[in-house]
């Protein structure tokens, strides 16, 4: 396991730092005493709290708290003995006035209070839910850590809450189980994109545009969609680096940003998750096979698009008002693979991102890609991958 690798994943999320290091208590204070300036002695006193903390699960998540409404966050690696720690992170940017007076109160001298106010700025802000995210990426994917995951906040009991004017609701182990859901819808969402696939990319995020579970970081509704909608934005520019050039990217995703901001009602505020998915489908498409003459790269656009629909060459010919023989053998010469067998390896190539990340039936993603027969669709699939659908999905488990 590429522990440079974690830390460049890591890095990419709001300049967050990755450590990994033992559970023996000693090991572990000294490091929660560093990323803490020294405060964490002072803070957590509860023997209760620290009890949990070096008696981790391997199955949970640990947001552990104090000053400055910072965090860390911590998992529990079992066949390694060893924690990951993500952080430290705040939820908020920094305000100097808000903390200055808890200082203070706290009889340090002026020079550890400016100390502390300097520690305070320079913590990243970062969402809890982008963190989480992170989390689950790395347990599922990267340590290979199965079963549902959990939940738990370490607070310091007493002294903390003098200091913090309120607590932040932190998320249940179910709202964690629908964070992990979301990520992995999200994650075949940008598969789709990264395709220029926007029917198969609307189709996954289906009722789920309702976003019951977008995260109520504010007391308004359309913000909180708001915020939803910038990180989407984000993740689908990220995803298509290397893939699109930079100046498209920067120009569609400010563009994106600063409509999200115009947005005025929650009922616009779902219409516009769509749009979001569109302008970079259509971006992806416009960009792809750059070399092909217009007849075929229409052809390319068109099939990309209708992945689902019926694709035989008589039809799509039809639709871009071309004699189908002609097509066919202008398809052929320009893309070295008959038509059928593109419109094939384009289905099957989604198929394998639907079974990869996501929990659908193999009956549902076959339809999703355009086979209405089950049996047709596995052979179809073995064709392509020398492995039936399932034998797939076990693979992908195993991994």
């Amino acid at each position: 396991m590429n522990f440079s690798l974690i830390k460049e994943v890591v890095a990419c999320v709001g300049k967050l730092e990755v450590q990994k290091v033992k559970r023996q208590e000693v090991e572990l204070l000294d490091f929660l005493n560093q990323k803490s300036a020294g405060l964490f002695g002072d803070v957590f006193k509860d023997s209760h709290d620290l009890e949990r903390l070096f008696n981790m699960e391997e199955n949970c998540i640990y947001e552990c708290k104090w000053f400055f409404d910072s965090s860390i966050t911590f998992f529990y690696h079992k066949k390694t003995d060893e924690v990951y720690a993500i952080g430290p992170q705040r939820n908020e940017p920094f305000l100097e006035v808000k903390f200055a007076d808890r200082l203070k109160s706290m009889n340090l001298t002026k020079e550890r209070q400016k100390e502390l106010l300097y520690y305070g700025s320079i913590i990243p802000v970062v969402s809890l839910e982008s963190t989480y995210r992170l989390c689950l990426l790395l347990m599922r994917k990267m340590l290979k850590i199965k079963g549902n995951i959990s939940h738990q906040a370490i607070t310091p009991a007493q002294e903390v809450k003098k200091y913090q004017e309120k607590e932040e609701v932190l998320p249940t182990t179910s709202s964690m189980r629908s964070i992990e859901d979301r990520y992995e819808m999200s994650v075949a969402i940008t598969e789709a994109v990264k395709e220029g696939n926007y029917s198969l990319a609307m189709t996954i995020l289906g009722d789920s545009a309702k976003f019951e579970g977008v995260s109520k970081r504010s007391s308004s509704p359309l913000r909180n969609l708001q915020n939803y909608a910038i990180v989407i934005n984000t993740q689908l520019r990220h995803s298509l680096e290397g893939q699109i050039h930079p100046y498209q990217l920067d120009k569609i995703s400010d563009q994106i940003g600063r409509e999200i901001e115009g947005l005025t009602s929650i009922k616009e505020g779902y219409e516009f998750f769509s749009e979001i998915i569109k302008r970079y489908c259509t971006l992806v498409r416009e960009s792809a096979y750059p070399n092909l003459k217009p007849l075929v790269h229409l052809a390319v656009t068109y099939i990309k698009e209708r992945l689902n629909q019926e694709l035989s060459v008589k039809e799509v010919a039809k639709q871009l008002t071309v004699n189908a023989n002609y097509l066919s053998s202008a398809f052929k010469k320009e893309m070295k693979m008959s038509f059928i067998d593109f419109v094939n390896s384009q289905r099957i190539k989604q198929a394998e991102n639907l079974i990869k990340f996501t929990n659908m039936q193999i009956q549902q993603i076959a339809y999703l890609v355009g086979y209405n027969n089950t049996n047709y669709f596995a052979k179809t699939f073995y064709k392509f991958t020398s492995q039936t659908p399932t034998e797939y999905r076990r693979g992908v488990k195993k991994r």
